[in-house]
């Protein structure tokens, strides 16, 4: 998961009045505004690990929450609405899904769903539950609220860049070689952050989402292997440098994890290094 630049904090009551176009809703959002802004303050405090609950929905009627439902495609998602420009500019905050580091953004995912039954309407047009991310992930998501210590990792609220939890094995299928993913603990994390690092992992598919994509890139280096008739040594310090460069870039990408996979893997020397 990439880790983004959370929205700021300060701008979200300003942000909220902005979508709202007719008296109505601005009658209604004036009388539950304390209400709104004491969720967004425990939502913040949550998921900034600074209080341990677990977020309750607001206790409104049906009606309120319906409008505060339709708000996100009427008043801010809609081309021609108040709230279009702040959803272009959370839209536009990534060109890559930080849920999965491999489609392209398309939509804003509601971090916690804004479903009316059992979901949090009042969050519908609040940009610190608004997240950026491609068509797969905001799919396979949608309005899965997790369990008590197995959710999904937020972008603008954890960092799971500072150690490695991503690796990779190489396993062969019709004689030829296929790179899968998995997730390992890391000892300095807690239990709960481990288990939602796996909880993401697993429900966004991402281990198939990477096998697939490193497909292209397995022959392009057997092929580039094949063309050099390079040596075993030359092969290991090869990937050795590959592996080393993109884990300074990145622990956890795709293709770190693929390459000490393939500079580990007694398997892929034999079957790919001509003798």
């Amino acid at each position: 998961m990439k880790k983004l630049e959370k929205p700021k904090y300060e701008n979200i009551e300003n942000d909220y009045l902005t979508c709202i176009d007719n008296s109505r809703q601005k009658e209604l959002i004036e009388r539950i505004k304390p209400k709104i802004l004491q969720q967004v303050k425990d939502y913040d405090d949550i998921c900034s690990e600074k209080d341990n609950r677990r977020l309750i929905p607001l206790s409104i009627d049906k009606p309120t929450k319906e409008i505060l439902y339709h708000l996100y495609d009427n008043n801010f998602r809609a081309k021609s609405s108040n709230g279009r420009k702040l959803y272009d500019k959370l839209l536009l905050s990534s060109q890559v899904c930080p849920y999965c580091k491999n489609g392209i953004v398309y939509t804003l995912d509601h971090y916690l769903p804004r479903t009316i039954k059992d979901g949090f309407p009042e969050l519908s047009i609040i940009s610190l539950n608004l997240v950026p991310c491609c068509r797969d992930c905001n799919s396979l998501k949608h309005d899965d609220l997790g369990e008590q210590t197995k959710t999904y990792l937020h972008p603008y609220y954890d960092d799971v860049s500072k150690e490695r939890w991503l690796y990779a094995r190489v396993v062969y299928k019709n004689n030829g070689p296929i790179i899968h993913f998995y997730v390992k603990s890391v000892a300095s994390y807690s239990d709960e952050l481990n288990s939602r690092i796996q909880y993401h992992f697993n429900k966004l598919n991402i281990s198939r989402i990477y096998s697939i994509n490193s497909g292209s890139d397995l022959c392009e280096i057997i092929r580039y292997i094949k063309d050099n008739k390079m040596s075993e040594d030359n092969v290991k310090a090869h990937l050795k440098d590959l592996a080393v460069i993109n884990e300074k870039i990145d622990k956890n990408s795709r293709k770190t994890a693929m390459y000490y996979a393939l500079l580990e893997s007694s398997l892929f020397y034999q079957n790919c290094i001509i003798k």
